[in-house]
């Protein structure tokens, strides 16, 4: 049978029940139950209306760059003293040739503040915008790489940055 079909089924049973009475009963020993079943010595008044349901309105991520955070003119209302260093590559690390991905892991305190992010560079080059103290660089390059990460607010203002530093994969070569 057609898996719509038998959704559509279902919902078309389950509707009615949505719309019923609920009913409160508290016995002599003071348990409370309910049910959709009024009981014996119930009056009309006695049915409970459910409140609906709490729901939250969507939403979505921010797409925006940093430059189009700073032309907007949103203003950091607090300033947070950050610590932030590179856990990992250390300075100066070399990447062997069997590995081909390279993690990057911030040490940050405190956790970041809401609008904070941590953006990652790499040769002067942005990578990513996240809120994530890691980030992992895929099938990186042979050759010496600089490294370093920044916090940002918002408005893609600085809040605070670690050094840069250089590291070094190495990748077979065919004249070995």
């Amino acid at each position: 049978m057609n898996p719509i079909a038998i959704g559509t089924l279902l919902l078309s049973l389950a509707s009615p029940a949505l719309g019923q009475a609920i009913y409160k009963s508290v016995d002599e020993e003071g348990n409370v139950s309910y049910s959709d079943q009024p009981p014996e010595d119930a009056r009309s008044e006695e049915a409970e209306t459910l409140p609906p349901v709490n729901t939250l309105p969507e939403q979505r991520p921010s797409n925006r760059t940093a430059n189009q955070r700073r032309a907007s003119g949103q203003e950091d209302r607090e300033t947070i003293e950050y610590s932030l260093s590179l856990a990992s590559p250390a300075p100066e690390a070399s990447v062997p040739p069997g590995q081909r991905d390279l993690p990057i892991v911030l040490n940050a305190s405190p956790g970041l503040a809401a609008g904070h992010a941590f953006a990652f560079y790499m040769d002067g080059e942005l990578l990513a915008e996240t809120q994530s103290n890691e980030y992992v660089v895929e099938e990186i390059f042979r050759g010496a790489h600089q490294i370093r990460a920044e916090i940002v607010d918002q408005n893609g203002d600085v809040l605070r940055e670690t050094e840069t530093i250089t590291i070094y994969v190495h990748r077979p070569s065919i004249l070995n």
